[in-house]
């Protein structure tokens, strides 16, 4: 049996949906079916599956067959079925949640079906549906193409009408701005993260929409978004950045939350160098109001979970902002952590940040003796604080030993060149200070002379307020 990917794909499943797919697999098939026992078996070690004993194939394999002699094959075949059903299951939710999608599927299944008055019916009917929304975003011009492709080559279309011209050009034209956002967006996303590319990649774009759509086009808004954040990091025009803010940030606006939330993920990107290049408080307010605003639209919740990523940086934001409190109120999003295991250590870390912000060591240090080092934030975060939490209590000792670890665990972590160099710079800084203040060496004078070699430089301002200290 492929018991991985089925115990995978089941865990997978919300509590609500394995429910769900329970009393449909239940409703489907007879109580004594070996699918249907399978399932039930399974369903007992739901959401871990982590009692090696109890699923050794022998044993699950007993469960299903009863007294027949053990045999591999039949117990995948079984197992292969209800993976079969999961997948199925899992189309189906996405059909019925997402409702563009439910209808263009509908129409694709009319034409195939030669239902071709219904398909025409409900083709306008989704075409209008479409059009009439106030943006057009990524997945609105591609069920646009996809419909008027369909009319375009359909078997019934007349050919020589004024009309099949224009659903040819209508074709074209959504095929062209589906293009583009998706073009648009890369771009977008090279320079907004400082990707380093070998030619002018944003001017390359540009030249295309132009070749595509004409000079003097009026733009769709969502295409002069794309284009507005690409100017925005080209020519650093902060006045870009207040009218981009002022039609973003802006409630139920009819694009894709995912699409939303890159708009938003591209201005905090802009924020977040430019207090790299010239921190103030200003900058880091500013940051705080785009990230809640993303709680308070959940364009931060995707597909029902949060990346431990843009968790810790709502908590750092906040907490930087001097918003403990508020903070202190998104520990609760822990729960969106993935996968389940993370929950916990999501919440510790946070928790261990707001704890060493308000300059509660030793209940820092306490939570981050219990952060399991599995994922790499968490690995970065708590190994950074641990240093930063045991130099605050005066454990200089310990600062020393914890940071000559972190730089041998930094190797075996997947991260750019750049990254890596700014924390092992952070762990040989505060190492440096530890020794002294351990030692007097090296004095102080020595590390003042000498700070702006450790560039980059993770927790800077940290770091330059314990030389300043010293």
């Amino acid at each position: 049996m492929p018991r991985e990917k089925l115990h995978k794909i089941l865990q997978h499943l919300s509590d609500e949906e394995i429910s769900d797919f329970k009393s449909r697999l239940m409703g489907q098939f007879k109580p004594g079916t070996k699918m249907v026992k399978l399932f039930k078996y399974l369903y007992k070690f739901y959401p871990d599956f982590d009692d090696e004993k109890a699923l050794r194939r022998e044993l699950v394999f007993r469960k299903v067959f009863g007294n027949e002699t053990f045999n591999r094959s039949k117990l995948a075949e079984v197992g292969s079925r209800l993976i079969r059903q999961v997948e199925r299951f899992l189309i189906d939710k996405e059909v019925e949640e997402i409702a563009l999608l439910r209808d263009t599927l509908l129409c694709q299944t009319l034409k195939r079906r030669g239902a071709d008055e219904l398909f025409g019916l409900y083709y306008r009917k989704t075409s209008r549906a479409v059009s009439k929304k106030s943006i057009l975003g990524r997945e609105d011009y591609h069920a646009l193409f996809k419909l008027t492709n369909q009319v375009s080559f359909h078997r019934s279309t007349e050919k020589f009408t004024s009309d099949y011209g224009q659903h040819l050009l209508d074709s074209s034209t959504q095929l062209d701005y589906y293009y583009l956002c998706n073009k648009l967006h890369i771009a977008c996303e090279f320079v907004s993260s400082g990707v380093i590319i070998t030619h002018d990649y944003p001017s390359n774009i540009v030249s295309i929409l132009k070749k595509i759509i004409g000079e003097h086009t009026e733009l769709p808004t969502v295409i002069r978004w794309y284009l507005d954040i690409l100017y925005l990091f080209e020519k650093n025009d902060e006045s870009l950045y207040w009218k981009l803010k002022s039609e973003l940030l802006v409630e139920n606006i009819p694009i894709s939350k995912e699409e939303h939330y890159n708009f938003i993920g591209f201005l905090i990107n802009y924020c977040n160098k430019a207090h790299r290049t010239n921190p103030n408080i200003s900058l880091t307010t500013e940051l705080a109001e785009l990230y809640k605003f993303m709680v308070q639209e959940m364009l931060i919740i995707e597909d029902g979970y949060i990346s431990s990523v843009n968790y810790h940086n709502l908590i750092t934001i906040l907490i930087a902002a001097k918003e403990t409190g508020h903070a202190k109120e998104m520990l609760k999003l822990s729960k969106y952590l993935k996968p389940d295991e993370d929950k916990g250590n999501g919440a510790l870390l946070a928790a261990a940040l707001i704890d060493f912000a308000e300059k509660k060591y030793k209940a820092t240090a306490q939570k981050l003796v219990q952060v399991k080092f599995k994922d790499l934030t968490y690995s970065l975060i708590a190994r950074c604080l641990i240093l930063k939490t045991y130099y605050e209590l005066g454990e200089y000792t310990d600062v020393i030993r914890e940071a000559r670890n972190a730089r041998r665990s930094i190797k075996t972590m997947d991260l750019s060149d750049g990254y890596i160099m700014a924390n092992n710079n952070f762990f040989d800084f505060v190492s440096e200070l530890s020794q002294s203040q351990k030692y007097n060496a090296p004095p102080a004078y020595v590390l003042s002379n000498t700070f702006n070699n450790y560039s980059p430089l993770v927790y800077r301002e940290w770091c330059q307020q314990k030389l300043d200290e010293l």
